[in-house]
């Protein structure tokens, strides 16, 4: 059985694996390839939650998986590639890893290196689980924090995967919990997203969708167009509980509580404010590759 990475392997990787963690904001499937070990077999399958399959294959493996490629397909591309790459199947979807494999996803991939569930001891928190995401290690100490500049004066703080899990772990009541996923997987402004809790019929459950209609202005305040907003896999699951919830506090508030969670956290609180949610989730969008008129059309610009 091949060691384990060490902390500072995932710490290294972690900058270049943010592709990873951009996936999981789509709803589309994709083909994946999880990797036995550091030379074993190759699974190539489908899903549209990247994370929560990789954990569910781990628990009912013995040597350690990590994901070593994914590319945007549907279960005809993945049979295509099991086709292609026939004569070197082992079992099911367990493919030996040769160099035309290999090569294979390394010119395809829409990720580079590779990454598996850290240690317990490389991350915050409790070990993995059933989660719908895959849990990054945090950043190195000292590092900058990622900003966006928004005016010559302001900049906006975008999160990285792994800050993401060092905010949720400190935040310790369960609403506020929830409505940062609300905030994070939809991307909306929070004014909109005070909005989708005082209606939510806006949400359309046998379409998949959030129906935001037009939204007047208030004074200073921009108009905010009508626009249809998919919900994922990870939204679904705070959806429910953010209706039922208390009303979101006013943006003032909730900046401050997100100053603080990100100075609790040791993350810094440098440039994070109430857009930071939206600026992360629009910046990891783009980092994937979807289509500019696709992204502006769905967060509403």
């Amino acid at each position: 059985m091949s060691a384990p990475p060490t902390c500072d392997e995932y710490r290294v990787k972690e900058e270049n694996l943010f592709d990873l963690a951009r996936l999981l904001t789509s709803d589309e499937q994709m083909i994946y390839f999880v990797q036995s070990g550091d030379d074993g077999p190759i699974k190539i399958g489908v899903s549209t939650n990247i994370g929560k399959r990789l954990t569910a294959l781990q628990t009912a493996h013995g040597e350690r998986l990590r994901i070593v490629g994914v590319m945007k397909g549907d279960f005809s591309k993945e049979k295509r590639i099991h086709s292609q790459f026939k004569s070197s199947l082992k079992r099911g979807e367990w493919f030996q890893a040769t160099p035309e494999l290999k090569d294979f996803i390394n010119t395809r991939s829409l990720i580079r290196g590779a990454v598996g569930i850290p240690e317990q001891e490389c991350r915050q928190g409790e070990t993995p689980d059933n989660s719908s995401h895959i849990t990054f290690p945090r950043a190195l100490d000292g590092l900058p924090p990622l900003l966006v500049r928004t005016s010559p004066n302001a900049a906006v703080r975008i999160f990285t995967p792994a800050e993401v899990d060092a905010l949720v772990a400190v935040i310790r009541r369960p609403y506020h919990r929830t409505l940062l996923g609300v905030l994070f997987w939809t991307g909306m402004r929070y004014v909109e997203t005070q909005q989708l809790h005082a209606h939510p019929e806006y949400w359309v459950q046998e379409r998949g969708v959030i129906d935001l209609p037009f939204i007047p202005s208030g004074t200073g305040m921009r108009t905010t167009p009508p626009r249809q907003i998919p919900v994922p896999q990870q939204l679904v699951e705070y959806l429910p509980g953010f209706f039922h919830d208390p009303a979101p506090p006013t943006v003032q508030v909730w900046g401050r509580n997100l100053k603080r969670w990100a100075d609790q956290a040791g993350i810094g609180s440098e440039g994070v404010s109430p857009k930071s949610t939206r600026k992360t989730i629009e910046s990891w969008m783009v980092v994937i590759d979807v289509p500019m008129n696709k992204v502006c059309l769905r967060q509403g610009h």
